[in-house]
């Protein structure tokens, strides 16, 4: 073996072992960011929780939501602090199209939140409610 064979095999190994640690570093940073994006998705559906176990098993709510005479004022309840909220937090995890596509979606949902003023919490308008609720989230494959 001459110094040159051997200079060429560090060197060669040398690039190899460079590349395979940035790969390896931009892999885990990806999944990272994965990672934190599924843990603000899981918090933003979470945030829509009690109104849809409330409106599919018809489970009491917090004393503020279950005692609201209309399913706009029930939905207020939660759109108002937990929704509003999540959807802050979850906004800083997407991309400028992501964002703009989830704040239609958002405007949609309060606007259809806000035409159940007159509807009492019956079973039809609760289906009603939930439907549009699993809507917004599984537009943005959150409920899954």
């Amino acid at each position: 073996m001459d110094i040159g064979s051997i200079f060429l095999g560090f060197f060669f190994g040398s690039v190899a072992a460079f590349f395979g640690s940035w790969f390896s570093h931009i892999f885990s940073e990806r999944r990272h960011k994965r990672e934190e994006f599924n843990k603000a998705a899981a918090a933003f559906r979470n945030a829509f929780l009690p109104e849809i176990v409330y409106l599919r098993y018809d489970v009491g709510m917090a004393k503020a939501a279950s005692t609201d005479s209309n399913l706009a004022q029930f939905l207020k309840a939660g759109l108002v602090n937990r929704h509003t909220e999540a959807l802050g937090i979850f906004r800083a995890y997407l991309s400028n199209r992501q964002r703009r596509n989830i704040d239609k979606a958002w405007q949609e949902y309060q606007t259809k939140a806000d035409s159940y003023k007159s509807k009492p919490m019956l079973a039809p308008e609760k289906e009603e409610v939930l439907k549009m609720i699993e809507a917004f989230l599984d537009e943005h494959a959150l409920l899954k």
